[in-house]
């Protein structure tokens, strides 16, 4: 009686763990197909907030924006700005709430997948990083110029021996992968007020 009790209780329990494993399998597909949609509000949420800021040490630009080189080890998008949030706490170079956020599309080691990751460090504080997806991802930025010309790298190339200006006016989003595609425009508000700064 007590074999067949347990016996019992070790089949209930090997039920229990493949039910669980094919529910968690479930669950995780799940968000794995939803997550593509969450991808370019989070795109848009960052340029909008993005800013200049005063402080930034020489040579540090506000924001950048390449695309890969063709190594599989070089990321295919990588995107680094300033981003003000009103829950951050201070010592971003002007000293309010703000968030230093940097994306990066690629893989961490050969033979893996690559990787959409957002990393956001304020302050002194530990980086946050959210991997966002896995697998076979094309994420492409344009950044738009004040005056519409459009670039795929940001800071774009100066002309005429001017300094480009330290944020686009927008930029546009495409993220397309395993059946899905979306392009997304997103206004960078903080541009308008950087260009309209006085030259010191």
């Amino acid at each position: 009686m007590l074999v067949a009790c347990a016996l019992l209780a070790f089949t209930g329990l090997a039920v229990a763990s493949a039910l669980f494993a094919v529910t968690r399998a479930n669950e995780l597909a799940a968000a794995r197909a939803a997550r593509p949609l969450e991808v370019l509000p989070l795109l848009a949420a960052d340029a909008e907030a993005a800013f200049a800021p005063s402080g930034l040490e020489e040579g540090e630009v506000a924001m950048t924006l390449t695309h890969g080189d063709g190594d599989p080890l070089s990321p295919s998008f990588a995107w680094h700005l300033f981003a003000t949030d009103a829950a951050g706490g201070g010592g971003m170079p002007d000293g309010y709430g703000a968030a230093e956020v940097a994306w990066s599309l690629g893989r961490e080691r050969a033979g893996e997948p690559p990787e959409l990751v957002r990393v956001s460090t304020e302050g002194n504080a530990a980086p946050v990083t959210n991997r966002l997806l896995s697998g076979d991802w094309r994420l492409e930025a344009v950044a738009v110029g004040e005056d519409g010309s459009e670039w795929t790298e940001w800071p774009p190339p100066g002309q005429d021996g001017e300094d480009p200006p330290a944020l686009p006016q927008a930029i546009r989003f495409a993220l397309s992968g395993e059946g899905f595609s979306e392009t997304r425009l997103a206004t960078v508000f903080a541009a308008s007020a950087v260009a309209a700064e006085p030259a010191e």
